[in-house]
This record gives C-alpha cells, sequence and structure tokens, in this order.
C-alpha cells in the first residue's frame, strides 16, 4: 500500500524542452505531463463539478450506508488558502465547503543545463525564488478529504464523530484515476474521500468513499431532442453535441454539428458473459435507434429547407446512425471499482429485485445549472 501523494513526485526533475534564459535569472518553463500530483495554478480557475460515490464499509455492514450509493452533483469553485496550506472546494452560490485537500508544496520549474553543450531540461526550481503564492504549480495530497463529511449521502444512522482518513492505492486496487483534454489539461479525476465514523451506540465503522471531479459541463444550454418522454425521458437530457455554436456565438447547423459519444459502463464489475453483454448492447442499441432518428429527422428538415432533394435528406439517417451517441465502455476491470467515481463515466447496473422487470433509472448526476445529465445511473433486472 501507498499514499496516493507518491505516485509520482512532482519535486523530481520534468523533461521538457524549454528556451533558455538569462543567466542572472531563472527561466520558468513548462513541464510535460503528467505531473502526478502536481498541477498548474490555472487548474483551479475553473469551475467544478462534484459528486461523491460510497463504495462500501470496511465492516461490511449494509445497515449503514450501501454501495453505490451516491450524492447529488454540485457545482465548485476553488480556494488556495495559502498560508493554511489548503485546497478548498466550496459550493458555488453560499460558499460552503465541501470538500479540501493538503497542498503539500507550491512549485515552479525552470530550465536547467547541466553544462554548456547539453540540452535544457524543466526541473524543480529548488531555490524557491519566488513567494509560495506566487508559484506556478501546487503539489496536492489527494489521499485525505480534509471536509471529511457524509452530507448528501443516504446514511442511515445519527453519526456523533466523522474523522477523514487517507485512502490507499494498491496495483490491485486503485484509488485515483485522472484523464486529461488534448491539450492536456486536467478534465476529471476520482480521489478516495475515506471516513472513520463513530455511531450512538458506541460502535465504529470506515466508510469508503470516492470523490469525483470534473470541469463544468459547457456552458452552452442543452438542447433535449425529441425523444417519447415516457421511455426516454432520462436519457433525453444528456449532451448529444460537441457544440451547438461556434466561438463567435452564431449557431451551427444541425449537419455541421459533430455527435456525441456517451460512455456507459457495466456495474458492477464483472467478465461479461453472452447473455449480459446480449442485455447490455440490446439496452444502448435501443438509445442509439431513437437518438439518431431524431437527429436524423432534424437534418433531413433541414436539408430540405436549405432545398436538398428527397432522395439526398434521407441520407442523413444513415448518416446519424453511422455514430452512435452511446457507447458500452468495458474500461473498468475486477478492482477498479473505485474508479466508477469518474463523472464523465456513467452506470448500467443490474439490480436482483424480482419486482424490476424493465429498464428503470437511479438518481442522475444532474448539472444544477443546465440541467444536463452528466452522469446516468440506469438500472437493468439481472438477467
Amino acid at each position: 500500500m501507498r499514499a496516493l501523494f507518491v505516485l509520482v513526485s512532482a519535486t523530481a526533475a520534468v523533461l521538457s524542452a524549454c528556451d533558455l534564459g538569462h543567466d542572472d535569472a531563472p527561466d520558468r518553463c513548462v513541464p510535460e505531463p503528467p505531473l502526478g500530483s502536481a498541477l498548474p495554478r490555472e487548474t483551479f480557475d475553473h469551475e467544478w463539478v462534484l459528486r461523491r460515490t460510497v463504495l462500501g464499509t470496511e465492516s461490511g455492514a449494509s445497515t449503514l450506508t450501501f454501495p453505490g450509493d451516491q450524492s447529488a452533483l454540485e457545482r465548485v469553485h476553488w480556494v488556495v488558502v495559502g498560508d493554511a496550506k489548503r485546497l478548498e472546494a466550496r459550493r458555488t452560490g453560499d460558499d460552503s465547503l465541501v470538500a479540501a485537500w493538503d497542498v503539500m508544496a507550491f512549485i515552479d520549474f525552470v530550465s536547467h543545463r547541466t553544462n554548456l553543450w547539453s540540452e535544457p531540461v524543466c526541473v524543480a526550481d529548488v531555490d524557491d525564488s519566488r513567494p509560495p503564492g506566487e508559484r506556478d504549480y501546487l503539489e496536492i495530497d489527494w489521499s485525505k478529504d480534509l471536509a471529511a463529511t457524509v452530507t448528501g449521502l443516504h446514511v442511515t444512522a445519527p453519526l456523533p464523530s466523522v474523522e477523514p482518513v487517507a485512502g490507499y492505492s494498491t496495483d490491485a486496487f486503485p484509488r485515483i484515476e485522472a484523464r486529461h483534454r488534448p491539450d492536456r489539461s486536467l478534465e476529471a479525476i476520482t480521489v478516495p474521500a475515506d471516513v472513520y465514523v463513530e455511531l450512538a451506540d458506541g460502535s465504529a465503522d470506515t466508510i469508503y468513499i470516492q470523490i469525483g471531479l470534473m470541469r463544468s459541463p459547457d456552458p452552452e444550454p442543452i438542447e433535449p431532442l425529441a425523444l417519447d418522454v415516457e421511455r426516454y425521458g432520462y436519457i433525453r437530457s444528456h449532451r448529444f453535441w460537441d457544440h451547438i455554436a461556434r466561438d463567435d456565438g452564431t449557431p451551427l447547423r444541425y449537419r455541421e454539428r459533430t455527435i456525441r459519444q456517451i460512455r456507459y459502463a457495466p456495474i458492477p464489475i464483472a467478465p461479461l458473459d453472452s447473455i449480459s453483454r446480449s442485455q447490455l448492447d440490446g439496452t444502448l442499441s435501443a438509445w442509439n435507434d431513437a437518438v439518431a432518428g431524431a437527429i436524423g429527422a432534424l437534418r433531413e428538415r433541414e436539408c430540405l429547407d436549405e432545398g436538398g432533394t428527397s432522395i439526398e435528406c434521407a441520407r442523413e439517417l444513415d448518416a446519424a446512425r453511422a455514430t452512435p451517441s452511446f457507447v458500452l465502455c468495458e474500461c473498468l476491470g475486477p478492482g477498479m471499482a473505485a474508479l466508477s467515481g469518474m463523472l464523465d463515466l456513467s452506470h448500467l447496473t443490474w439490480i436482483d429485485d424480482a419486482r424490476a422487470e424493465s429498464l428503470s433509472y437511479a438518481l442522475p448526476g444532474i448539472d444544477p445549472v443546465t440541467g444536463e445529465v452528466v452522469q446516468g445511473n440506469a438500472l437493468l433486472p439481472r438477467p
């Protein structure tokens, strides 16, 4: 076992091509990611969304909480408390504390070469030439959420005491995962937020919790598709387009828009047999047929309105079907349950309730500003 912050030491040298500066002043540079627990300060200039997911308890008791329980999705902004060396996620709106982590170091990276003929490398500035509050990178200890809260989770008993405990990662059971944008900036991350709790009867337990964090969804409004509300009222609030407008704000025509793919992963994690795979494929296929029909109809109508022939415009349905909106993601293997906390991954969950005869839905992660379903939770009767 090891704490998360030892995954990669941000104080080690990170290679990058950099321009050499003057000899009398350090020339700051941009290291090549990934940087482990060190992140550019600008990462925290953006609004993010946050959600907690329960993995289970140390005792295995199901009376306190249950695996898969989730809080509502919240928008948060970041506050870097320099004197306290804390990074805080605060709820947008009332500024209340939602989560917090230790800042282990404030770091600059500078160009350095070992001799006149060597290529410059980008290394941590060991001379600390600038005050901590002015440095460009923060090294975060993601192993422990200092806020230590179960607020928003369905905990069934009073908890007189809740204390944070560090979450540990092993090769067989990772507790941290990060995804990056094409420009290599951080897009989403999931980290442990375990708590040690004492109950009113004097007993104690540890609740294993995962926090999912993701940059706040696109500020563009979502455009729900014209789907049957009774059958598809849930999925129609996903975001189906990468963008609906250009950078200058002018709307994109339907045939100019690219279809966004939404990943659903089977939960609990287990190798898929032929029956399970058939059920999952059938569910996503039905969703994709409905979405493709709605997108194809919009594009066909646009084509006709712009003078296209009926034969030409009828091809828009086939074009829409060529890019499925929903894809089955077998990206979680055994021992990777914690990584289901990633907010860019929706869930297809099997339930054993004999009353469950058809598809239903659990509490989705809904953006409180746009109404977008960011993380879906579809419930399937076990085959």
